[in-house]
């Protein structure tokens, strides 16, 4: 009579799939509000205390006077290299979670 050897593979694959069903359920049931998400001002004619310019090889005007949608200026960015960018970073850590989306008006 042959035994049957004990598959340690087949146990990781049941630990792992546990593990992630329970991540996922505690994903669904931990509620979150965004009302206060709402607040949140990064630009209002200039940029909001807190936040800092961080853009790379572009030349940023915080103060741009046209075409402005409201207020009375706006962002204007020059990329001047190939691989630029534009970037704004708080300087000091938001203990908020990601927005869902973030719209630029």
């Amino acid at each position: 009579m042959q035994t049957k050897r004990f598959q340690p593979r087949v146990l990781l694959v049941l630990v792992a799939a546990v593990l992630f069903a329970l991540l996922v359920v505690t994903a669904r049931t931990v509620p979150h509000s965004y009302a206060d998400d709402a607040d949140l001002t990064v630009y209002a004619d200039a940029l909001a205390p807190g936040w800092e310019d961080w853009s790379w090889d572009s030349a940023v005007d915080l103060a741009n006077a046209a075409p402005v949608y409201s207020g009375a200026a706006s962002i204007a960015v020059t990329y001047e290299a190939a691989w630029a960018g534009f970037s704004c970073a708080r300087s000091r850590p938001d203990r908020r979670p990601c927005l869902p989306e973030h719209r630029i008006s």
